[in-house]
C-alpha cells in the first residue's frame, strides 16, 4: 500500500511539474463507469484543462447511459456534455458555454498482452444559438508490461489516436495523438500519465498537453 501511494504521489507531482517546466498544457480527468445491471452501464466524466497549469482553458462534464451487446463489450451509449471554455490569452476570445448531445459505440479486442479499444462518437454541439455536428474516431492501444493482462499491480503502456471530422466545409477539425504509462492500483482503479500532441488545421495551430487521468471501473480486461 505504501509503494502504491508513493507511485501515485510521483505521478501527480510529475504532472504538476512538467507544464511549468516546459510551458505546455496541463489536463486532468476522471473517468468512471458503473454497471447498473449485466447489460446497462453508466458513464461519468470530469475534465479540467489548463493552458499552462495556472490558467484554466476548459471545464468539461460528460455523462451517459450505455448498453452492452455482449459481456462487458460492444457498448452503445447516449449522453450529454457541458463545456465551459475560458478566454484564450493569446487571441482574446470570449468565454463560451457549450452543450452537447452525443451517441457513441465502443468495442474492444484483445490479442495476448495487447488490448485495442475503438470508439466511434457522433456529437451535436449547441453553441451561440447554432448547432454543429461532429464525428470522432478514437483508437487506444494498451499493452500490459509485467503481466499477461492489466490487473492489480500491472504497469502498462498506452498509445491513443483521435480524429475529429466536422460536417461543415472545414471537415478536418483536429487531431490528437498521445503516448503514456499507466498503473493499475486495483482491478478497478487505474492511473495514467500521457503526453499528447494536438493539431488544429483550421487555424494552423498546434499544442502539447500532459494528461493525468484516473480511470475508475474502466474494463481494461476483455471478457469473451
Amino acid at each position: 500500500m505504501v509503494l502504491r501511494f508513493r507511485i501515485f504521489i510521483f505521478i501527480v507531482g510529475l504532472h504538476s511539474y512538467l507544464p511549468v517546466a516546459a510551458q505546455i498544457g496541463n489536463w486532468s480527468a476522471y473517468l468512471g463507469n458503473a454497471n447498473l445491471s449485466p447489460r446497462w452501464t453508466m458513464h461519468n466524466e470530469i475534465q479540467l484543462r489548463n493552458y499552462d497549469f495556472q490558467r484554466m482553458e476548459q471545464f468539461l462534464i460528460r455523462n451517459g447511459i450505455g448498453y452492452n451487446f455482449s459481456e462487458n463489450n460492444n457498448n452503445l451509449e447516449v449522453g450529454y456534455a457541458y463545456i465551459q471554455s475560458r478566454p484564450d490569452p493569446f487571441n482574446g476570445a470570449i468565454q463560451k458555454h457549450e452543450h452537447r448531445i452525443f451517441q457513441q459505440f465502443i468495442t474492444k479486442q484483445r490479442y495476448g498482452r495487447v488490448l485495442l479499444m475503438h470508439r466511434y462518437r457522433f456529437e451535436q454541439r449547441f453553441q451561440d444559438q447554432t448547432v454543429n455536428y461532429r464525428f470522432r474516431y478514437f483508437l487506444a492501444t494498451f499493452v500490459a508490461l509485467n503481466s499477461v493482462e492489466i490487473t492489480q499491480g500491472t504497469w502498462y503502456a498506452a498509445a491513443t489516436n483521435e480524429i475529429f471530422i466536422h460536417t461543415n466545409n472545414n471537415y478536418f477539425d483536429r487531431h490528437r495523438s498521445a503516448l503514456g504509462l499507466g498503473y493499475a492500483v486495483t482491478d478497478h482503479l487505474k492511473i495514467q500519465l500521457d503526453f499528447m500532441r494536438q493539431i488544429l488545421p483550421i487555424n494552423g495551430r498546434s499544442s502539447n498537453q500532459v494528461q493525468l487521468t484516473i480511470f475508475n471501473n474502466l474494463a481494461l480486461k476483455h471478457h469473451r
